[in-house]
């Protein structure tokens, strides 16, 4: 398998493409859902920014390593930032996590 997910740490949070939202409280990043113009889908009233802010959770290398424990860890970089972790396992793979 090969599953990619945002890395937590990034300074710029993916899918609203707002620095640091992913460290706001959730009423916070309602309102930046709501109102900010770079959003991938801007929420059209507080309770779907609300939804949207409590369902994107982006993870960090300790619960991500745990949901796949098997896997061979793989960061992508962008100017040397980890932007992204990559949980590889292929038939041959004997697992494992990169340090």
């Amino acid at each position: 398998h090969w599953i990619q997910t945002p890395y937590r740490y990034f300074p710029l949070e993916p899918h609203w493409l707002f620095p640091g939202l992913q460290f706001l409280p959730i009423p916070a990043q309602a309102w930046i859902g709501k109102h900010w113009p770079l959003t991938h889908t801007k929420s059209p009233d507080w309770s779907t920014a609300v939804e949207a802010a409590l369902s994107t959770q982006l993870l960090g290398k300790v619960e991500f390593t745990h949901y796949f424990p098997d896997s061979q860890l793989v960061w992508e970089r962008v100017g040397g930032l980890p932007t992204s972790m990559i949980a590889l396992r292929t038939e041959n793979s004997s697992g494992g996590i990169e340090h």
